[in-house]
């Protein structure tokens, strides 16, 4: 058996693969929690968890045999991750374009970045901006998606093709640039 995960705008959503057979699944969590463009990544978890439920419940002979889940999600969004996988922020997805000024800081200090209005490099700024005591050392940025897979693994990362959509990811070198980050 396999899932296919999606954390969405407005809802988590799900594909159950067991042979032959496909069953799709969804939870719905309420947008705009402060504003458009804004989770409260508490509602999203409560709806990813019951979503988790209602597939056990669905297939309760099935989740022995989970073979794997692959994940995907809205972007570019951000959010605050602890090192003990607490979310720090709220969750700041595509639709938030208050990141113009920041934009403006990274186009100056870095030649070639000509993204704009709702960037990844923008909203980690604008976090780092607004919560500058909560990025100590292991705390990370982090796609809807790569945060909840960390709840599921224990484990922080990101996969190659949204690696490479982040201005300060070498593609080439399959590595970050610490040093482009500033």
């Amino acid at each position: 058996m396999y899932i296919g995960l999606d954390i969405g705008t407005s809802s988590a959503k799900a594909a159950v693969i067991k042979g032959d057979s496909v069953t799709f699944h969804a939870a719905t969590y309420p947008t705009g929690t402060q504003r458009a463009g804004n989770h409260d990544v508490g509602l999203v978890r409560r709806a990813v968890e019951e979503l988790f439920l209602t597939i056990a419940s669905s297939h309760p002979a099935g989740m022995p045999e989970l073979q794997g889940i692959a994940m995907s999600g809205h972007g570019p969004s951000a959010l605050l991750a602890g090192t003990d996988g607490t979310a720090l922020s709220n969750l700041v997805t595509w639709q938030d374009s208050d990141a113009r000024s920041e934009e403006e800081v990274i186009r100056e200090s870095f030649a070639g970045f000509d993204k704009g209005g709702s960037s990844y490099e923008g909203k980690a700024l604008r976090l780092f901006r607004h919560f500058p005591h909560l990025f100590t050392p292991g705390v990370k940025v982090l796609y809807p998606k790569d945060y909840f897979s960390s709840l599921l693994t224990g484990r922080m990362s990101t996969d190659r093709s949204t690696a490479s959509t982040i201005a300060f990811w070498d593609d080439r070198q399959l590595a970050w640039e610490p040093r482009a980050t500033g």
